[in-house]
């Protein structure tokens, strides 16, 4: 955040020193002054280095320090470590920390003849993606009694952090498999979404929001700044729709995650905190939303460099795959350029994040147009990578 702010610059505009030859320069004129002049400059005399230790270096240190460290702390666009986190505690707001996710799993079988128990303490995980597989573990009991085919159970992820909020389908291995059970994610199963340490960014939003808590009226602002605080959201992944959507004083307010989808119990939960629990302004009428969905067909062919084997094509292939599907916001695999609302999703910047990112790659090529995005995200229909 300080890169665009030259406290250097903004020392030497006022007349203090910042470089060694501006401070050898002044204490040369300060000597003069009180009639003490040193002649020998040689940058070798015993003498000049002496100066340079005991006034030139000394002084410089301060200056560094006072515009590396004492002026960005004072500032919330500029703070950075502790100096950030008092600048929250000045406003009443600590760092949000990282979470895990929390979600139903689904519990399936074929014959239903007998009664079957899983205790907790169940592991469920994905396929590798990006060279990790991604756990849940069962936080209670479950049993199917006979005659039911279907039942659901509480899992956490492992660890804590946003990469664990995979979409429908991808917790489906068992290590330790229960003979005639299938066990995966559906569509709407994450009732608490993982959430990442929050980033300093994110932190200076929700400072700067904190100040709107003192008006009289609820802005966007102070929405933001209660629904991160409250369910850890990202401030810049909520998006308002104004315009009396159902009428005057109607707004709403659509979530996005940073991976997978909020489920119906989530969106719920927030609805809940805003309106029955009166986190709204006077005559608000607030709603929050999971972000809309738009589904593409993607599909892209790859030629691989000469001397490329084909175990390192497959490999190829199952990695620009996983790529790809964190550009849609299917995992944290890889941190290419993500869909955004209300955005262009530009194809050749994909295409370059993949070259860099896989040198086995000698051209590539997408079947698809860009996609402009209005109050939506684009997601992944299906998802075609060919290895030439």
């Amino acid at each position: 955040m300080a890169d665009d702010v030259d406290f250097r610059q903004i020392l030497a505009d006022a007349g203090l020193p910042t470089t060694e030859q501006a401070l050898q320069t002044q204490w040369q004129q300060e000597l003069d002054a009180q009639g003490n002049p040193i002649t020998n400059e040689s940058e070798y005399s015993p003498f000049r280095r002496l100066l340079d230790a005991m006034i030139v270096k000394p002084a410089k240190s301060v200056m560094d320090a006072l515009a590396d460290v004492t002026l960005p702390s004072q500032f919330v666009k500029t703070a950075t470590g502790q100096a950030l986190t008092i600048k929250g505690e000045d406003v009443l707001l600590t760092q949000l920390g990282r979470t895990n996710a929390v979600g139903l799993l689904t519990v399936s079988r074929q014959t239903s003849d007998q009664q079957v128990t899983i205790n907790a303490g169940h592991v469920v995980q994905t396929a590798l993606i990006g060279g990790k597989n991604y756990r849940v573990i069962t936080t209670e009991d479950v049993t199917l009694a006979v005659g039911a085919t279907t039942a659901y159970v509480q899992a956490e992820a492992e660890l804590p952090g946003a990469a664990y909020n995979l979409p429908a389908g991808y917790y489906n291995i068992q290590p330790n498999p229960v003979d005639g059970i299938t066990i995966t994610n559906g569509q709407d199963w994450l009732t608490s979404p993982g959430r990442d340490d929050e980033t300093a960014d994110d932190f200076r939003l929700r400072i700067r929001n904190q100040f709107n808590l003192v008006g009289d009226y609820h802005t966007d602002a102070v929405y933001r700044g209660m629904l991160s605080e409250q369910f850890g959201l990202r401030p810049a992944d909520l998006y308002f729709q104004h315009n009396a959507p159902r009428g005057p004083g109607t707004a709403n307010i659509y979530v996005l995650l940073p991976v997978g989808n909020p489920s119906a119990q989530f969106i719920s939960d927030i609805n809940t905190f805003l309106m029955p629990e009166g986190n709204h302004g006077h005559g608000d009428d607030v709603q929050a939303f999971a972000m809309p969905e738009t589904l593409h067909d993607i599909s892209l062919q790859i030629w691989a460099v000469t001397g490329t084997t084909a175990a390192q094509r497959t490999a190829l292939q199952a990695e620009v795959n996983t790529f790809v599907r964190a550009a849609f916001r299917e995992n944290q695999a890889y941190s290419p350029t993500t869909t955004q609302p209300g955005q262009v999703f530009a194809f050749s910047r994909l295409t370059q994040e993949l070259h860099r990112q896989f040198p086995r790659i000698e051209r590539l090529v997408f079947a698809n147009a860009d996609i402009q995005s209005g109050v939506s995200v684009p997601r992944i229909n299906s998802l075609t990578v060919v290895v030439q």
